[in-house]
C-alpha cells in the first residue's frame, strides 16, 4: 500500500486580545470618574481601581508585548495624523489668553501666607539686594526670589502686578512646552500636549501662585527641548554647544527648587545611557556637561552643606516608599485634598478624562515608540517622583515635575485614539475630549478650588482678615489719598501679604510716595488695644476685620484703626516709623531663620526698643508682647512670663496680654496666679463688647 502524505498548511493562531483604544479609554474613564467623584467606601473604590484600571493596563501591556513581536516598529508618533486648522489655533490662543487674565485678582481672592513671605522677601531685595542662596525657615532656593525682586524693580509692587508675575511665568511655560514637544513629535501631537498643559487644573493653580515651584515646569520644558536638539543633531560641534546650553539650563533649575535634583538625575541618566550604549558610543562628550554643571551647582551645594542648610530635607526623608507612593498616586489622579491648597479639593490634579488618557498613553508609548523614548520618559518620570515618595508627608507639588510628563502621556493617548487612519468622527470625539477636559478643570478651579464656602477652615490658607483690610484701605485711599500703614505691630510674623499688596497707597513703605503728606494713619493690631486708642485719640475710625475663624478656640480677629495724622503729638509718629522699620527688619530675619536660631535672638539685638520709647505705652506694650511671644516659641516660659508682665506694667494692661501671661503661668503649674490672669483677661475683654 502506498501511503501519501499531504502537507497541511499550518495556521498561526493569535490568542492575544485585540487592542481597541476606545474600549480601554472608556473603561479607564468610568473607573476614574467613580473613584474621583463618588462617596463609595475605600474597599469599593479599590475594587473599581483593580477592575477598571489595573486589569485593563495589564491586558494592554500584554497585548502590546505580543503585537510588538510581530512588527518592527510603528511610526504613529513620528507623523502628523491630522492638520491643525487655523480656527483651532485662533481658539487656542484666545482661550489661553482669556484663562490667564480672567479674574486675575479675584480667583483666588487673596494670596496664601507662603506667597506673602515670597513677596515680602522679594520686596526687600528690590530695595536692598543681597546674594544669599537660601531663603525662609525651610531654606528655599534663591532664583524665584531674585527674579521677583528684579521684577519689583521694574514694575511697582501691587496685588495686580504680583498676580501678573505668575501669569507671565505660566505663559512662558506653555510656550516652552510647545517648543520642547516639537523637538520630538509632529506638530499635531505637540499641539495636543500644549492644549492639555495650558488648560489643566495644575497649571491653573500655578498661574495664580507666586511661589518658587512655578518655575520648575518652565525649566523642565527647556531641558527637554535642548535634549531633543542634542539627540537629533548630527554635527559634533553643534552637539557640544547644545550640551553647554543644556548644562546651563539644568543647573539653573537647581536654583529654583531642591526637588529639581530628582528630575536632574533622570535627565543625566538619559544622557549617560545614550552616550554609553548604541552604535555611536562617546561617553567623553558628556565631560563639558558635568564640568559646567558642577561649577554652577557648587555654590548652592556649599550652602546646603553648611549648618542648618539641609535640616528641613533631613526631617522630611522617609525610605518606606509604598505608603507615600500610594498617597501621591491618589493625590495626583483621584483625591488631592490632603495637600490642599497645593492640591485639588474636587478629585485629583488630573481630571478623569486626563487621567484616562495618561493610562492609555502609557500603553501607546509602549506600543508605538522605540525603546529609547519609552525608557527616557520613564527614567525622568521616576526621578521627578523621588522627592515625593522619599518624604514622610504629602505635598503634591513635590512631584510637580512629573506633571508635564504625565501630560505628554495624555497627549499620546488622545493622539492614539485617532488611530492610524484619522477619520473625521475620531477627530471630532478627540476635540470633544479636549473641550471636556478644559471645562472640567475650569469648573474645578473656579467653583471648587477658589470657593471659600466649601473649603474647611483648617485648609483655608488665605487670610480673610487681611483681604478685608486691603479692600478697606484701597477704597479709603481713593478718597483720602495715600496713608501710613503700620502692619508690623502685631505678632503675625509669617503672613506678610499686606506688605506688598498695599504698596501703591502706602506712603510709609513706597519710596515713590515719599513726598506725599498723608492725612491718615492705618494700624492693624489686636482689637484688645481699642480702649487705649479711644482714650488717647479723640478722632479715629475702627473696624473689627472680617474673619472666617468662628470657633470659640480661634483667636479674635485683628482690628483696623484709622487715625488722622493731626492726632499724633510731638515725636510720636516719627517714633512709630522708626519702630516699624526695626520690626520689618526683625520680620525679615525671622522669616530667614535657621532651625538652630532662637526666635527672640532677633528681637534681643534691638533690646533698646523696650527702653527707648517709654513715654509711649503702646510701643512699649508692642515690644514686650513680641518678646514674650518669641520667648514662648523658644520654650523659655519663665522669660516669656516676665516679658508679658513688663508689657502690662510698663505698657498697656490689655486683655490678650493677661491671657498670654496666664497661659505661661499655667505651663509653670502656677495655677492660682494663672486663674487670676485669665479672670482679668475675661473682664477686660467683656468691656470691649
Amino acid at each position: 500500500m502506498i501511503q501519501v502524505n499531504i502537507p497541511v498548511k499550518s495556521k498561526i493562531v493569535n490568542r492575544s486580545i485585540p487592542f481597541t483604544p476606545w474600549i480601554y479609554f472608556l473603561l479607564f474613564l468610568t473607573a476614574n470618574s467613580l473613584i474621583s467623584f463618588t462617596t463609595f467606601s475605600f474597599v469599593e473604590k479599590l475594587w473599581i481601581g483593580i477592575l477598571g484600571i489595573l486589569l485593563p493596563l495589564i491586558v494592554g501591556v500584554q497585548t502590546t508585548w505580543v503585537d510588538k513581536r510581530k512588527k518592527n516598529q510603528n511610526l504613529l508618533f513620528s507623523r502628523d495624523v491630522f492638520p491643525i486648522p487655523i480656527w483651532l489655533w485662533i481658539s487656542f490662543s484666545g482661550l489661553f489668553i482669556a484663562t490667564r487674565f480672567w479674574g486675575l485678582t479675584t480667583f483666588p481672592f487673596w494670596p496664601i501666607a507662603d506667597e506673602g513671605i515670597v513677596g515680602f522677601l522679594s520686596l526687600r531685595l528690590s530695595h536692598q539686594w543681597d546674594w544669599r542662596l537660601l531663603f525662609t525657615v525651610v531654606q528655599l532656593d534663591p532664583l524665584a526670589f531674585w527674579l521677583l525682586g528684579l521684577y519689583f524693580k521694574i514694575i511697582e509692587p501691587s496685588f495686580f502686578s504680583f498676580r501678573l508675575y505668575s501669569t507671565l511665568v505660566s505663559l512662558a511655560t506653555v510656550l516652552a512646552a510647545y517648543w520642547a514637544a516639537k523637538r520630538y513629535f509632529p506638530r499635531s501631537l505637540a499641539f495636543l500636549f500644549s492644549w492639555f498643559l495650558a488648560f489643566s487644573f495644575w497649571e491653573y493653580t500655578l498661574m495664580r501662585l507666586t511661589i518658587p515651584v512655578i518655575w520648575g515646569p518652565f525649566f523642565e520644558c527647556l531641558c527637554f527641548g535642548f535634549l531633543g536638539l542634542w539627540l537629533r543633531s548630527e554635527s559634533p560641534k553643534t552637539k557640544r554647544w547644545i550640551l553647554v546650553w543644556l548644562a546651563f539650563v539644568s543647573s539653573v533649575g537647581f536654583y529654583t527648587w531642591i526637588n529639581w535634583a530628582g528630575f536632574w538625575m533622570g535627565l543625566t541618566g538619559v544622557l549617560i545611557l545614550k552616550s554609553c550604549l548604541g552604535v555611536k558610543r562617546n561617553p567623553r562628550q558628556l565631560l563639558p556637561f558635568f564640568t559646567i554643571s558642577f561649577l554652577l551647582i557648587l555654590p548652592l551645594l556649599q550652602s546646603r552643606l553648611s549648618p542648618g542648610g539641609a535640616t528641613h530635607i533631613h526631617d522630611s526623608l522617609n525610605f518606606s516608599i509604598l505608603k507615600p507612593l500610594a498617597q501621591y498616586g491618589t493625590g495626583v489622579f483621584w483625591n488631592g485634598f490632603l495637600s490642599f491648597p497645593y492640591g485639588s479639593n474636587w478629585g485629583g490634579f488630573f481630571n478623569p478624562i486626563l487621567s484616562s488618557l495618561v493610562f492609555l498613553g502609557f500603553i501607546f508609548l509602549l506600543r508605538e515608540t522605540f525603546a529609547g523614548l519609552f525608557g527616557g520618559i520613564m527614567l525622568c518620570l521616576l526621578g521627578a517622583a523621588l522627592p515625593g515618595i522619599l518624604t514622610n508627608s504629602v505635598e503634591l507639588y513635590r512631584v510637580l515635575l512629573t506633571f508635564p510628563l504625565f501630560t505628554i502621556l495624555a497627549a499620546m493617548g488622545a493622539y492614539g485614539l485617532m488611530a492610524e487612519e484619522c477619520r473625521n468622527w475620531r477627530l471630532m470625539l478627540v476635540f470633544l475630549l479636549m473641550v471636556g477636559s478644559m471645562s472640567l478643570d475650569i469648573n474645578n478651579f473656579a467653583n471648587h478650588y477658589c470657593n471659600t464656602r466649601i473649603i474647611p477652615p483648617d485648609r483655608q490658607w488665605r487670610n480673610v482678615e487681611y483681604f478685608d483690610a486691603y479692600n478697606i484701605l484701597r477704597d479709603f485711599s481713593r478718597k483720602e489719598g495715600p496713608l501710613y500703614i503700620f502692619s508690623t505691630f502685631n505678632t503675625d510674623y509669617d503672613n506678610k501679604t499686606l506688605d506688598f499688596t498695599c504698596i501703591p497707597f502706602d506712603a510709609l513703605h513706597n519710596p515713590s510716595l515719599s513726598r506725599a503728606r498723608p492725612r491718615w494713619v492705618a494700624l492693624i493690631i489686636n482689637i484688645q488695644y481699642k480702649p487705649y486708642f479711644i482714650k488717647n485719640f479723640h478722632v479715629l475710625r475702627f473696624k473689627v476685620l472680617n474673619t472666617d475663624k468662628k470657633k470659640l478656640t480661634d483667636p479674635k480677629p485683628f482690628g483696623l484703626f484709622l487715625i488722622p495724622t493731626s492726632q499724633f503729638k510731638g515725636p510720636m509718629l516719627a517714633n512709630w516709623m522708626k519702630a516699624d522699620e526695626i520690626y520689618r527688619e526683625v520680620d525679615f530675619q525671622v522669616n530667614n531663620k535657621k532651625v538652630s536660631d532662637l526666635w527672640a535672638g532677633f528681637l534681643s539685638a534691638n533690646s533698646t526698643l523696650g527702653d527707648q520709647y517709654t513715654e509711649d505705652p503702646f510701643l512699649t506694650a508692642v515690644y514686650w508682647e513680641k518678646m514674650g511671644f518669641f520667648k514662648f516659641l523658644d520654650g523659655y516660659f519663665i522669660q516669656a512670663t516676665e516679658a508679658y508682665r513688663n508689657a502690662i506694667q510698663n505698657g498697656i494692661p490689655a486683655s490678650q496680654l493677661y491671657y498670654d501671661l496666664g497661659f505661661c503661668l499655667q505651663l509653670q503649674n502656677k495655677m492660682n496666679e494663672s486663674r487670676k490672669c485669665f479672670g482679668k483677661a475675661s473682664l477686660l475683654s467683656v468691656k470691649l463688647d
